[in-house]
Protein backbone atom coordinates (compact mmCIF):
# COMPACT_ATOMS: atom_id res chain seq x y z
CA UNK A 1 0.00 0.00 0.00
CA UNK A 2 1.16 3.16 -1.01
CA UNK A 3 1.83 6.24 1.42
CA UNK A 4 -1.53 7.80 -0.21
CA UNK A 5 -3.17 4.80 0.39
CA UNK A 6 -2.29 4.62 3.79
CA UNK A 7 -3.48 8.53 4.27
CA UNK A 8 -6.47 7.80 2.43
CA UNK A 9 -7.56 5.42 4.50
CA UNK A 10 -7.05 7.33 7.84
CA UNK A 11 -8.60 9.65 6.93
CA UNK A 12 -11.71 7.63 6.61
CA UNK A 13 -10.90 6.02 9.85
CA UNK A 14 -11.03 9.77 11.54
CA UNK A 15 -13.69 11.14 9.59
CA UNK A 16 -15.87 7.79 10.49
CA UNK A 17 -14.93 8.72 14.33
CA UNK A 18 -15.63 12.33 14.11
CA UNK A 19 -19.14 11.02 13.19
CA UNK A 20 -19.49 8.19 15.16
CA UNK A 21 -19.54 10.66 18.51
CA UNK A 22 -17.43 8.45 20.39
CA UNK A 23 -14.23 10.05 21.54
CA UNK A 24 -10.76 8.89 20.39
CA UNK A 25 -10.19 5.90 22.81
CA UNK A 26 -13.43 4.75 22.95
CA UNK A 27 -13.84 4.66 19.38
CA UNK A 28 -10.56 3.02 19.20
CA UNK A 29 -11.62 0.30 21.32
CA UNK A 30 -14.82 -0.14 19.70
CA UNK A 31 -12.80 -0.93 15.93
CA UNK A 32 -9.75 -2.50 17.70
CA UNK A 33 -6.98 0.05 16.73
CA UNK A 34 -4.34 0.65 18.37
CA UNK A 35 -4.53 4.54 20.08
CA UNK A 36 -1.23 5.22 19.27
CA UNK A 37 -1.50 4.93 15.73
CA UNK A 38 -4.59 6.59 15.62
CA UNK A 39 -3.34 9.66 17.49
CA UNK A 40 0.02 9.64 15.23
CA UNK A 41 -2.19 9.97 11.55
CA UNK A 42 -4.69 12.46 13.48
CA UNK A 43 -1.50 14.74 14.12
CA UNK A 44 0.03 13.47 10.76
CA UNK A 45 -3.39 14.19 8.56
CA UNK A 46 -3.71 17.71 10.44
CA UNK A 47 -0.11 19.14 9.79
CA UNK A 48 -0.45 18.06 6.43
CA UNK A 49 -3.74 19.40 5.64
CA UNK A 50 -4.33 22.70 3.93
CA UNK A 51 -5.01 25.82 6.29
CA UNK A 52 -8.30 25.81 6.21
CA UNK A 53 -9.04 21.88 6.81
CA UNK A 54 -6.05 22.05 9.55
CA UNK A 55 -8.25 24.53 12.05
CA UNK A 56 -7.97 22.84 15.68
CA UNK A 57 -9.08 24.53 18.93
CA UNK A 58 -5.56 25.40 19.93
CA UNK A 59 -4.92 27.40 16.77
CA UNK A 60 -5.03 31.23 16.69
CA UNK A 61 -7.51 32.71 14.66
CA UNK A 62 -6.96 36.30 13.26
CA UNK A 63 -10.48 38.59 14.63
CA UNK A 64 -11.28 41.89 12.70
CA UNK A 65 -13.41 43.78 14.19
CA UNK A 66 -16.63 44.35 12.32
CA UNK A 67 -17.24 48.00 11.49
CA UNK A 68 -21.12 48.04 12.86
CA UNK A 69 -19.82 46.59 16.06
CA UNK A 70 -16.62 49.31 16.96
CA UNK A 71 -17.32 51.36 19.66
CA UNK A 72 -20.89 50.05 20.17
CA UNK A 73 -19.68 48.22 23.85
CA UNK A 74 -22.06 45.22 22.64
CA UNK A 75 -19.99 42.55 23.45
CA UNK A 76 -18.08 40.50 20.97
CA UNK A 77 -19.27 39.00 17.49
CA UNK A 78 -17.14 36.25 16.08
CA UNK A 79 -17.52 34.92 11.76
CA UNK A 80 -16.13 32.45 10.76
CA UNK A 81 -15.85 31.47 7.00
CA UNK A 82 -19.10 33.03 6.17
CA UNK A 83 -20.43 29.32 7.96
CA UNK A 84 -20.57 30.00 11.48
CA UNK A 85 -21.73 33.07 13.71
CA UNK A 86 -21.48 33.38 17.17
CA UNK A 87 -22.07 36.95 19.49
CA UNK A 88 -21.94 37.03 22.94
CA UNK A 89 -23.58 39.70 25.35
CA UNK A 90 -21.09 41.54 27.66
CA UNK A 91 -22.58 39.77 30.38
CA UNK A 92 -22.84 36.26 28.95
CA UNK A 93 -22.76 32.99 30.75
CA UNK A 94 -19.40 31.41 30.83
CA UNK A 95 -20.36 27.64 31.18
CA UNK A 96 -22.62 28.48 28.59
CA UNK A 97 -20.31 30.25 26.28
CA UNK A 98 -18.16 26.52 26.62
CA UNK A 99 -20.63 24.27 26.32
CA UNK A 100 -21.51 25.96 22.76
CA UNK A 101 -17.68 26.31 21.78
CA UNK A 102 -17.78 22.34 22.72
CA UNK A 103 -20.26 21.58 20.81
CA UNK A 104 -19.16 23.55 17.65
CA UNK A 105 -15.11 21.87 18.11
CA UNK A 106 -17.24 19.09 17.60
CA UNK A 107 -15.52 17.64 20.66
CA UNK A 108 -15.35 14.06 20.82
CA UNK A 109 -14.00 13.79 24.33
CA UNK A 110 -17.30 13.97 26.19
Amino acid sequence: MTRAEKAAQWQAVLRQQSESGLSGAAFCRQQSIRIKNFRWWKRRLRTTAGPAQSATPREFVELKPSRWLVGTGSGVSIHIDGRLSLQVDRDFDAATLRAVLAAVRGDAER
